[in-house]
């Protein structure tokens, strides 16, 4: 029987938050937060150099680079070939981790997307901010003109 390579999901779910946070290239000290541990005592970098958590971030950084080129017709596509040939394959297990394998995946293009939206509104939240930043100081160097009373 084939033995899957994949690391198992961090036993301590914050530590897993954490690395999951890493690996999408969140900050040491904003994923340290983001896991529910207290802000600004420097153990950030101390849990990220963790062994076990340090091989998570490069597994899901890795993950996530191969997830990248891939698209959900890609994966839909894929699913449907392990359905064609779950009945060929004589170990039921082997099919059973390459599904789990390609649901990841799919989660990985959702979390993907869900991060691109984030950032893609965070960009036009900025650009509106500039926007009307060099309104106002176009608005101070211009100022209308009032009329005086005498």
């Amino acid at each position: 029987m084939e033995t899957s390579t994949r690391m198992p999901v961090l036993q301590n779910p914050r530590h897993e938050a954490f690395a999951r946070a890493r690996a999408r290239g969140v900050t040491l000290d904003a994923a340290y937060e983001m896991a529910g541990f207290a802000p600004g005592n420097g153990h950030a970098s101390r849990l990220a150099s963790r062994p076990k958590v340090a091989e998570r971030i490069g597994e899901l950084i890795v993950a996530g680079e191969q997830a990248a080129g891939a698209d959900s017709r890609t994966v839909i596509a894929a699913l449907l070939r392990l359905d064609e040939a779950a009945p060929t394959v004589a170990n039921p297990v082997a099919i059973q981790e390459a599904r789990l394998a390609l649901q990841d995946v799919c989660n990985l293009l959702n979390e993907l997307e869900e991060v691109r939206g984030i950032e893609r509104n965070r960009i036009i939240r900025e650009r509106k901010k500039a926007a009307l930043r060099q309104e106002i100081a176009r608005n101070r160097q211009d100022p209308p003109e009032t009329a005086r009373f005498a």
